[in-house]
C-alpha cells in the first residue's frame, strides 16, 4: 500500500513541478513578450517620430520643389529675355557690320574719287598752264592785230580821201580778215568779227544812219560781195555810209538770178559794210562778186 501511495504522489509532484516549470516558462515568455512589446512600442514611437520627421522633410522638400519650380520658371523667363536681347545684339552687330562694310566701300569709292580728282586736278593744272601760255600768245597776237587795225583804219581814211586807193585797201582787208598769216589771228567763236575786222571808231559808228520805219520805202540798192570770211562767218560788201547803209539792215545775196540768202549789217564804214549771214551754212555758198541787194 505504501508503494501504491508513492506513485500518485510522485506523479503529483511531477505534475506540480511541470506546472511550476510551465508557469515559470510562461512567465518568462510573458516577460519576453512584454520586453518585446516595449521594444516594439519604442521602435514604433521611434518610427512614428521618423515618419513625422520624414513627412516634415517631404513637406519641406515639396515647398523647396515649388520654390525651385518658380525659380526655374523665373530663370527660364530670364533666359528667354537674354535670348531676345542676344538676338537684338546679334542683329545690331549684323547691321553695324553691314554699315561698316558699306562705309568701307564708300571710303574706297571716296579714295578712288579723290584719286580721280587728283588726276583731274593735275590735268586741269596742265591745261591751265597751257591756257595761260595760249593766253600770252593771244595777247601777243592781239597786239599785232591792233597794230594792223590802226594801220588799216589809217589806210581806210586815206581811201575815203583818195578813191583810187580803195581797191588796194580791199586787198589789204582781204589779207587781214580772209587769209591771216599763221599764228597772227587767234581762234574765236563763229560770228565774232572783232579780232579780224577792225572796229570803227566811236565817232564813226555814232554817225551811221539808222533805218527808220517812218521813212517811205525806197528802191533796193545793189552792190557786190568784196570779202567772204569763212572762218568767222561774215562778209564785206561795197555798200557803206555813202549809200546810207544802217546797222541792222538786211542784205539779200544773189548769184545771177538765184537767191542765196540774207545777211544782217553789223558794222558800217564809209565805202563798205560788214554783215553776218542769217544762216551759217550759207557761208559755204557765198562767193566774192555775188550780188548784194540792200533792202530798205
Amino acid at each position: 500500500m505504501g508503494d501504491k501511495a508513492k506513485g500518485p504522489v510522485m506523479l503529483l509532484v511531477i505534475l506540480l513541478i511541470a506546472a511550476i516549470a510551465a508557469a515559470v516558462l510562461g512567465f518568462m515568455g510573458l516577460q519576453k513578450e512584454k520586453e518585446k512589446n516595449v521594444i516594439l512600442t519604442e521602435e514604433k514611437e521611434r518610427l512614428e517620430v521618423q515618419k513625422r520627421s520624414a513627412e516634415k522633410q517631404i513637406t519641406d522638400l515639396k515647398g523647396q520643389i515649388d520654390d525651385l519650380k518658380q525659380d526655374i520658371a523665373q530663370k527660364q523667363a530670364k533666359i528667354k529675355d537674354f535670348d531676345n536681347q542676344l538676338t537684338l545684339v546679334n542683329n545690331e552687330l549684323t547691321l553695324e557690320k553691314e554699315a561698316k562694310e558699306s562705309a568701307l566701300a564708300e571710303l574706297s569709292g571716296v579714295k578712288s574719287t579723290i584719286g580721280d580728282l587728283t588726276s583731274a586736278k593735275s590735268d586741269l593744272e596742265a591745261e591751265l598752264k597751257a591756257s595761260k601760255e595760249a593766253l600770252d600768245d593771244l595777247r601777243n597776237q592781239l597786239t599785232i592785230i591792233e597794230t594792223a587795225k590802226q594801220s588799216l583804219e589809217q589806210k581806210l581814211k586815206e581811201s575815203e580821201v583818195n578813191p583810187k586807193a580803195k581797191d588796194k585797201d580791199v586787198q589789204q582787208l582781204d589779207k587781214i580778215v580772209v587769209a591771216p598769216a599763221a599764228g597772227n589771228v587767234p581762234a574765236v567763236p563763229a560770228g565774232d568779227i572783232n579780232p579780224a575786222m577792225p572796229a570803227a571808231p566811236a565817232s564813226s559808228t555814232a554817225d551811221v544812219p539808222q533805218v527808220s520805219s517812218s521813212e517811205p520805202a525806197a528802191a533796193p540798192l545793189e552792190g557786190k560781195v568784196l570779202v567772204v570770211n569763212k572762218e568767222y562767218d561774215f562778209i564785206v560788201v561795197n555798200l557803206g555810209q555813202k549809200e546810207n547803209v544802217g546797222i541792222g539792215q538786211t542784205i539779200e545775196l544773189f548769184r545771177k538770178d538765184k537767191k542765196l540768202g540774207q545777211a544782217k549789217v553789223e558794222e558800217v564804214r564809209d565805202t563798205m559794210s560788214v554783215a553776218t549771214l542769217v544762216t551759217k551754212d550759207m557761208i559755204k555758198q557765198v562767193k566774192e562778186d555775188d550780188r548784194a541787194v540792200l533792202l530798205r
